[in-house]
Parts: structure tokens; C-alpha cells; sequence
């Protein structure tokens, strides 16, 4: 599980891509301004994925790596 504090943000949008550029998940949130939010990754097997943030001001991405 992600967790993912957004601050001074209205939407945003988190998505997960495999090592092929393939999108695996895709969540919007709304009207995030001080809140955390979290994306469930414990339906992906162990391996390498990138995260993408998006919201209306910037573009944010993280590879992350599951291992179990």
C-alpha cells in the first residue's frame, strides 16, 4: 500500500505502470487539500512498477519495487 499526503491540491490523479509502460491501476482523487490518501499495490506481484502523480500544477513519478 501507497500512502500519498497531498497539500495544497484540489485533484489529482495516481496511476501504476509495469516495466513496459503498461497502466496497471488508475485512481482520482478529489478535492485532496491536506488529506492523505493511499492506492492498494497488494494485488501486483513482486517486481518493479512506476507511480505517477498528476495533479492540475505538477507531474510526479517514483519507481517503487514489491518484493515478497
Amino acid at each position: 500500500t501507497v500512502e500519498i499526503f497531498f497539500n495544497k491540491v484540489n485533484d489529482a490523479a495516481l496511476s501504476v505502470y509495469d516495466m513496459m509502460g503498461n497502466e496497471l491501476q488508475r485512481k482520482y482523487f478529489y478535492k485532496t487539500d491536506g488529506i492523505a490518501k493511499t492506492l492498494d499495490m497488494q494485488s501486483l506481484p513482486a517486481g518493479i512498477y512506476f507511480l505517477s502523480v498528476k495533479t492540475q500544477s505538477e507531474n510526479y513519478y517514483e519507481k517503487i519495487i514489491i518484493s515478497r
